[in-house]
């Protein structure tokens, strides 16, 4: 048995999670896309990946006086393997002690055992696209979603038993809108003209408003679907230059999902507490914290020019508890 936890990302710079294509294109490297939907997604392998890198690296600034290879305990159970920089630290280990007993529950072959891959604990989820900024006449940007994402985010926390009062709430407003839903909705006052979509009307539902503003923030417009598909394939793409010889040459052109987009995933964890020795009664917990410290981490490529800086938050477990 499984519980399920759902996180929000927030991208607070540009993100770039990249993918090959046999698509002719002029963009040399493009973002990744759900495969059904075309909308912007981060792979299962690409986000498990930045959060074991993640982790590793928040392991590797704590000091474990009582068990040196903790880190290596936890990141082997959450994700069924330690990082390449971690198997050497475990092999100068290894050599530190300078003996080679293979006896079952010796410590050379716990250190032995960290090294090899097993199936990881936790089951991870694709990112899928929750809403994504969008330019206004007024001078401010707004979180732009759609009614098609909203009701796939529900459909999501349903799969896994994740409801509570505000999931009922927002799906009955969802079930509420007609065939006819053709115009961008936001809850201000004043008329706003959003870019390439046209003039927004109010929506009067102070409920819905803050339950929106608790998932995706201020200033959200609610978009037809077919709308939001247009904005989405309108993504920056951003071209990449060097200096030579005082000379400005084009490297590459690449496409970017521009700050304050924001995905969500689901993690499964084990319902029975996870354990990989008697030192440790549940490693869920130490790495739930870690992902929630409010650090940056570090999502896709380009790291070095300021990419992929992205925070990570709660926002929903199968107890209905959210935001903690």
């Amino acid at each position: 048995m499984y519980n399920a936890y759902c996180y929000i990302i927030t991208a607070k710079s540009n993100l770039h999670v990249g993918t090959s294509s046999e698509e002719l294109t002029p963009i040399d490297n493009i973002i990744q896309r759900d495969p059904l939907t075309k909308l912007p997604n981060i792979n299962e392998s690409s986000l498990k990946g930045a959060i074991k890198e993640y982790i590793y690296y928040k392991e590797q600034s704590k000091a474990h006086p009582n068990d040196e290879n903790a880190g290596a305990k936890l990141l082997k159970t959450i994700f069924g393997s330690v990082p390449d920089a971690m198997i050497e630290e475990l092999d100068t280990l290894l050599k530190k002690k300078n003996n080679n007993s293979h006896e079952e529950g010796s410590e050379e072959e716990k250190l032995r055992s960290l090294k090899s891959s097993q199936k990881g604990q936790v089951l991870f989820d694709d990112a899928r696209v929750l809403c994504l900024p969008i330019r206004s006449n007024n001078g401010y940007f707004y979180r732009a979603t759609s009614d098609v994402v909203l009701r796939d985010f529900i459909d999501k926390l349903e799969l896994y038993k994740l409801n509570s009062e505000d999931i009922r709430v927002l799906k009955e407003y969802l079930e509420s809108l007609d065939d006819n839903f053709n115009e961008p909705l936001i809850f201000d006052d004043a008329a706003v003209e959003l870019e390439y979509v046209g003039t927004a009307s109010k929506l009067d539902n102070s409920d819905l408003k803050e339950i929106l503003r608790a998932l995706i923030g201020e200033r959200v417009a609610i978009l037809p679907h077919k709308e939001f598909e247009k904005h989405a394939s309108r993504l920056p793409i951003i071209d990449r230059n060097k200096l030579d010889n005082g000379e400005s040459k084009n490297l590459w052109f690449e496409e970017v999902v521009p700050r304050e987009s924001k995905f969500y995933f689901v993690l499964n964890v084990p319902s029975e507490k996870i354990t990989i020795d008697k030192q440790i009664e549940t490693l869920y917990d130490k790495f739930h914290k870690h992902l929630l410290s409010g650090t940056f981490i570090q999502i896709g490529a380009s790291a070095t020019i300021g990419y992929g800086r992205c925070i990570i938050e709660h926002y929903l477990n199968n107890k209905g508890e959210s935001n903690d």
